[in-house]
């Protein structure tokens, strides 16, 4: 899992040769249930994985950034633990000297935010005639927003350089090294465990982490990542320490293979996958017809806590048969910058497509009136209009979509399609009547 390769150190008095070992990278998956558009979705538990373990049954893979160059140990300061012990020579002595870092690109690319990277804390004993070694206990506290990524795939390891120049030996699985797999909270930080370390020994621990923001290095105090090493003999704390730089990683969208899936005549099911890289924000699913969509589903609103939504799904019903469509997964960060995926097509399967509407206009000098009542059928059914006049009024004519539509009153159509009815009246004169007046004779 490890290359090896050297990194020559100066001590205070000695010059130690060190191999060490190269951390591998990846990348933080999660897994989570998906939206749709209906749009909704429980955001998954983070668990650190190497970007080549298989992602969640059914899932796209996380994206994989391009092995970067130029990557090494990039190293902090180092500090040493002195002591004064009446025995020859006598005076003050260096008994340890520490120092800690991060495997990084020279050029700050990598790490990247959601990325697993490694530290490491390595403790030199320069040893003295007084001391055969030193009982060393380690701790660290890790940069701001940045966790231990420990698991099966990206453990903490340690290991063992002799003085006498021999390759050095790995001392993980050793339950006398003190190689502990599940950092516990210590005086000053992080534990990551006690040992003895002979003299003229060195004993390096890597360990994963990950950084959920970007971190500036010396601009930045809370990008510190500090050692904490405790030597018995010498007593005491020594505070080794090193910056970070963590770069920032936009979000990312794709799609499942096939992106999609369950096509009928009026329905469709879309999978994307949204990598928001610990990134606020908000994914939409755009469809229509053509490439200018038209239609929006409902936000999913994608929380920062996580590194991204492996499966992310749109169910869409009220679609049109025999119909091409067009449709894209977008993300808009809590900050407006928006990041869309490729255009995506799917064709519906030919059938008979959903309801169909009767819209009624109501002409000012009467009413029309349809059975059976509501206004929305299936293609195909028969429905009876009636016109009904004021006073004063009688129907004349049928408009069916616009056009002239007789003059039968009822009358029945089919619908196969959205349809409007609307209807003429024509003013009625009054009935001109003749009376015969009969004056009652007036008697005198």
């Amino acid at each position: 899992m490890f290359n090896q390769f050297r990194v020559y150190r100066l001590w205070m008095l000695v010059l130690i040769t060190i191999v060490a070992g190269a951390a591998n990278q990846g990348a933080i998956q999660a897994q989570a249930p998906a939206p749709s558009a209906r749009v909704a979705a429980a955001p998954a538990e983070t668990s650190a994985a190497l970007v080549s373990s298989p992602p969640p049954a059914g899932a796209p893979a996380a994206p994989q950034s391009a092995s970067p160059s130029g990557m090494q140990w990039i190293e902090g300061n180092i500090v040493s633990h002195s002591y004064y012990r009446a025995c020859f020579p006598e005076g003050a002595q260096t008994l340890t000297s520490e120092y800690v870092g991060y495997y990084g690109n020279t050029d700050a690319s990598f790490p990247k935010v959601g990325d697993i990277y490694y530290a490491h804390i390595v403790v030199g004993v320069v040893g003295s005639s007084c001391a055969g070694g030193a009982d060393v206990n380690t701790e660290v506290v890790l940069p701001a927003g940045t966790n231990f990524a420990v698991s099966a795939q990206n453990r903490i390891r340690c290991w063992y350089y002799p003085a006498s120049g021999n390759p050095p030996e790995e001392v993980t699985d050793n339950p006398q090294a003190g190689c502990t797999q599940t950092p516990t909270q210590g005086a000053m930080g992080k534990s990551l465990g006690f040992r003895i370390v002979p003299n003229g020994g060195i004993f390096e621990i890597q360990f994963p982490v990950y950084s959920t923001r970007e971190l500036h290095g010396i601009a930045q105090n809370e990008s510190k990542l500090n050692g904490y090493v405790e030597v018995s003999i010498a007593g005491g704390w020594s505070f080794p320490y090193q910056w970070v730089f963590v770069a920032p990683n936009p979000p990312t969208v794709g799609y499942a293979t096939p992106a999609t899936s369950n096509v009928t005549a009026t329905s469709a099911h879309g999978e994307a996958a949204v990598w928001n890289h610990f990134t606020k924000g908000q994914a939409f699913f755009d469809i229509g017809t053509s490439t200018a969509y038209g239609t929006v589903s409902p936000p999913f609103t994608v929380e920062e806590a996580y590194f991204g939504y492996p499966t992310v799904f749109a169910d869409w019903t009220g679609l049109q048969p025999s119909t091409t469509y067009h449709w894209r997964i977008r993300y808009v960060t809590s900050t407006g910058q928006t990041y869309a995926g490729a255009d995506q097509t799917f064709t519906t399967a030919a059938g008979t497509p959903g309801n169909v509407t009767v819209t009624l206009t109501q002409p000012a000098n009467g009413s029309i009136e349809i059975s059976p009542p509501g206004g929305s059928y299936a293609p195909g059914t028969t429905v009876t209009i009636t016109a009904r006049p004021n006073a004063s009024y009688r129907f004349a004519s049928w408009q069916i979509n616009g056009a002239a539509g007789g003059t039968a009153n009822p009358r029945t159509l089919v619908v196969q399609a959205n349809t409007t009815v609307s209807a003429s009246f024509e003013f009625v004169d009054p009935v001109t009547l003749s009376h015969k007046v009969y004056v009652p004779a007036i008697v005198k």
